[in-house]
């Protein structure tokens, strides 16, 4: 199976404060709301980030629902709290952004989680699943930057100073790693376009259906040339060119197999139509009433069909295995691009 990831993360919320002696309650209201769902936090990005590794979303169900029930405490506690000298705003967004979280755990992950499960079955399947999983990234960071908006709001009318420099580092790796997850699913997507073509001209293949084989084998040609003109006016990404390098890689292979190889897949097929047509009209005559142009015919037929046959199973040997290799060269250089900027 193909390695593929998918577009699921959220940003932490953190708060830094300095020059805290104006107003000790107003701090202290803040560091409780913030201090309410720290942990809770954490957990969920643990259960994004595994799932974001391309981990089954569906294997980590019992964690998705685990954090469901964790926020819907945390709210409970939230909404338990009294507001600053009157000033709710920073519960109210605090008790927005939980609902928030929680709903999207709730309500897109578990449409994403059954999405995972038929997003390989097509090229519209897989955008889908992606796009809801951009969509539900998007919702998380939304809720963030309001959040943090009201925060900013909040320290200003409390004379409390926040210091963006004390960002914490997992914070920064997330928002990286969003932007890394963003750009390696438009190369993937392009990717994943032309490998399930394949898969369709192998269907055709196995049921012997020529007719499909070759408008199949077509497409992926097709689709193969667009898909290397889309990987060329991509840039690298933070000067990395390794994963395009490696899409474009894994697309020659599907080119040179439409234009060179299944050509002789084709062909077999085509011999063995004629073999079969030329051994139907020699045993509908009897043997006194064949002529030696129909044993000629029959006889050559034969010689092309068993030469076709020996040769195809070399070229399907040998597909095989280059696709086998080309998959695993492709999964790697996905788990290198991960690992280097993730």
């Amino acid at each position: 199976m193909v390695n593929f990831k998918s577009t699921i993360l959220v940003l932490t919320l953190v708060f830094g404060m300095s020059n805290l002696s104006f107003s000790q309650a107003s701090v202290e209201h803040m560091n409780e709301l913030s201090t309410s769902f720290a942990e809770l936090k954490n957990d969920t990005w643990k259960y994004l980030r595994t799932i974001t590794k391309g981990k089954s979303a569906r294997k980590s169900e019992n964690k998705r629902i685990q954090l469901i029930e964790q926020y819907a405490t945390q709210i409970s506690v939230v909404e338990a709290m009294k507001p600053h000298e009157g000033d709710a705003s920073l519960k109210e967004a605090t008790l927005k952004y939980l609902n928030l979280s929680e709903s999207v755990l709730r309500e897109d992950y578990e449409n994403i989680v059954d999405m995972e499960a038929v997003a390989e079955e097509s090229y519209d399947a897989m955008e889908a699943y992606i796009l809801a999983n951009k969509r539900a990234n998007e919702k998380l960071t939304n809720a963030f930057e309001e959040l943090k908006e009201v925060e900013k709001a909040y320290a200003a009318n409390n004379n409390i100073t926040l210091t963006e420099s004390e960002k914490d580092r997992k914070s920064q790796k997330i928002e990286q790693a969003a932007d890394m997850l963003n750009y390696y699913n438009k190369v993937y997507l392009i990717f994943f376009k032309v490998y399930k073509q394949e898969a369709y001209a192998l269907v055709a293949q196995q049921t012997e259906d020529i007719a499909a084989f070759e408008q199949n084998v077509n497409a992926l040609s097709i689709e193969a040339d667009e898909a290397l003109a889309k990987l060329d006016t991509m840039s690298a990404y933070n000067g990395d060119k390794e994963i395009i390098a490696a899409a474009k890689k894994a697309i020659e292979f599907y080119k040179n197999e439409a234009e060179k190889e299944f050509p002789k897949i084709s062909d077999f097929y085509i011999k063995k139509d004629n073999f079969e047509k030329a051994n139907e009209i020699m045993e509908a005559k009897k043997k006194k009433d064949r002529t030696q142009e129909d044993v000629d015919k029959f006889n050559k037929a034969v010689n092309e069909y068993n030469e076709a046959a020996n040769s195809i199973n070399q070229t399907n040997e040998d597909l095989n295995k280059a696709r086998s290799k080309m998959l695993d060269e492709w999964n790697k250089s996905v788990e290198a691009f991960y690992k280097v900027h993730s």
